[in-house]
Parts: structure tokens; sequence; C-alpha cells
């Protein structure tokens, strides 16, 4: 019987690129800003606060969307989005910042200081006064206190 022409699958390893933050750090130009995303939608797409000012619908780009776990997009995640020409309300996410990188970022003054790093829970414009919670008589007019 000839042996096996590729090896058992569980016996081979697969080599990874680990997606570690990179010595370059991609900057914005005329095409592309940076933005915060502030409410994640579903099928890769997103709602992003960028620095101009303005909330735009991002879809993920298609090399990201077939990425591993460094391609994961967050809440509150430092992303380089990239400009439609003919939408103005929609854009396409080409890279995600790590923590460190957009903390060199805001450093370097590529960021304002109104960008809010890290899993804070909190995005850009939100305040702790919406969320607010109450103990006590509910709308059915139980007490749960009492009990």
């Amino acid at each position: 019987m000839p042996p096996k022409a590729g090896g058992h699958r569980k016996g081979r390893k697969k080599i990874r690129d680990t997606g570690g933050s990179k010595d370059v750090l991609l900057r914005d130009d005329d095409a592309q800003q940076y933005g915060q995303i502030v409410k994640v939608l579903g099928g890769g797409r997103f709602t992003a606060h960028c620095f101009d000012g303005q909330p735009r619908l991002c879809v993920l780009r298609g090399s990201m969307r077939r990425g591993g776990i460094q391609n994961r997009v967050g809440l509150d995640d430092i992303v380089l989005v990239s400009l439609r020409d003919y939408q103005d309300g929609k854009a396409d996410i080409v890279h995600r910042y790590t923590l460190d990188d957009a903390r060199k970022l805001k450093m370097m003054g590529e960021l304002p200081a109104n960008a809010a790093l890290g899993a804070s829970g909190m995005g850009v414009g939100s305040s702790t006064d919406d969320a607010t919670l109450t103990t006590g008589a509910d709308d059915t007019g139980f007490d749960f206190e009492s009990i």
C-alpha cells in the first residue's frame, strides 16, 4: 500500500500572522477620515462618528471581512474610513487601530482631544444621563422593594 500523499490534517499546523501592530501607522489623506465606532449594526455594517463631525454608515471592506480575529471591529474602536465620492453618508472601513496605535495617533495630534480611547463603553457624544436606573414601583403599580 502506498503512503499517504499529504499526511494527516491534524498533524499539520498552520503558520498564521498574529496581526500585531505594524511599525508604520496608516494615516488619513484627502479621501479618508478617522472615525470611532458608535453602533454595531451587524452583517459587517457599523455606524461611525467621523472626526469631521458627521456620522456615517460604514461597511467593512472585503479583506477585513474574511480576516481572522485580528480584524474584528467592535464598539468604540478607532478606525480609518475611506469616503465615497458619490455617497457622503456612507464609507468603507479600511483599517482598525489597536489601542496602542490609537494612543500614538492621539499623541501625534492626528486624533482630536474628544476621542475617547479604550473600552469605556461610551461613544463620542454620549453621556451618563441617558441611562437611568429606577427602583421601586414600576408601571404595573407593584412595588418590588416591599418584598
